[in-house]
Order: C-alpha cells, then sequence, then structure tokens
C-alpha cells in the first residue's frame, strides 16, 4: 500500500493537538542532557515554534557556549549562529539570532536538533513544507548526528520521504532517545 502525500499528513497532524506541554519538553530536555554528557562537539539547536519541543533548557547547561541556533532570514536558507547572540522575535512567533550576528559554517556542527510536523522511527522527517532544513541539513558533516526531537504523539513508523529528505540519525521524544531503525 502507498503512502498519502505529504499534504495529507501534515493536514493530519494540524487536527491532532500538538502543543508540546511543559513538562514533556523538561523530559525530553533531560533525555538528550544524559545523551549529550557522552558526546562531544558542537550542537545546532533550534528556539521552538508553537506546537515544537521547547529545548531552551539546553541553552543552561554548563556547556553552553557549544550551542548554536539557527535563524530563519526574510529568504534564503538558514544560517547558524552561536547561541549567545543577540536574538529578536521572529514573525512566526520564536526567537531567533539577529540579523548580523557572526555565523558559523553548519559543516562544524557535530550534533544537529531538528523540529518536524511528525517522524518516523525509520529517520523519516516529515517538516513544515518550506524546505529549510532541507537545504541545511546536507551543509552538516556526514558523521554527524541529527536528532528528530518531537513528543510521541508524532512519531509513527515512517512518514512520506522524497528523494532531497535527509534521514535523521535518532529520534527523541518524552519517552527517550533512541537510534534510528
Amino acid at each position: 500500500m502507498t503512502q498519502p502525500p505529504k499534504q495529507v499528513w501534515r493536514r493530519w497532524i494540524r487536527r491532532v493537538d500538538i502543543a508540546a506541554a511543559p513538562a514533556t519538553s523538561e523530559k525530553v530536555c533531560a533525555h538528550l542532557s544524559r545523551w549529550l554528557d557522552t558526546h562531544d562537539g558542537l550542537v545546532l539547536s533550534y528556539r521552538s515554534m508553537p506546537g515544537e519541543v521547547d529545548l531552551d533548557a539546553l541553552l543552561r547547561r554548563d556547556d553552553a557556549e557549544r550551542f548554536h541556533l539557527t535563524r530563519t532570514p526574510p529568504s534564503g536558507p538558514l544560517t547558524v549562529h552561536r547561541a549567545s547572540s543577540p536574538s529578536e522575535r521572529h514573525r512566526y512567533g520564536f526567537d531567533q539570532p539577529v540579523a548580523g550576528s557572526p555565523m558559523v559554517e553548519a559543516s562544524e556542527m557535530a550534533i544537529v536538533l531538528v523540529p518536524g510536523m511528525a517522524f518516523g522511527f525509520d529517520g523519516s522527517r516529515l517538516g513544515h513544507g518550506a524546505g529549510y532544513y532541507d537545504r541545511l541539513l546536507p551543509e552538516v558533516g556526514a558523521d554527524a548526528h541529527l536528532v528528530g526531537v518531537a513528543w510521541s504523539g508524532i512519531v509513527v513508523a515512517a512518514v512520506p520521504t522524497e528523494p532531497h529528505d535527509v534521514a535523521m540519525t535518532h529520534v527523541v521524544t518524552e519517552h527517550g532517545l533512541r537510534l534510528a531503525t
């Protein structure tokens, strides 16, 4: 049986209550924090939009200098900046580094924490549809850990993919972090 197209999945996800409760975000951050304690290198994270898991607690870790954040410019691809950069509110309701903040190459990241509308345990990811991460992830080193960050209600066996989609190496929810299979 073939899977429905991505548009059908996005409509289904929008009908699901995807508000990530603070307790869920805390649990996800706790799992990620323990895992990060055993992995070296720079970490690329994101500031959450409404309905996404909030990872701000990770930015308060003792090793917060290793964290970087994405910036969504008015046009063009995502850019990468130190998490300590001054921030501004994006029109979609999340904070991001201000324009003109020094950029860092995505290829320097060892770990990338990736938001999405839905994830598959097989590493598949359904984004919001703008293709920002589809363009960013190929710039990250081949050995980087790509961690899909979600609450368990939006993780299924697999979601539809296209040839340009980059698979996650791991998926983390409030129930724990696991290798994509």
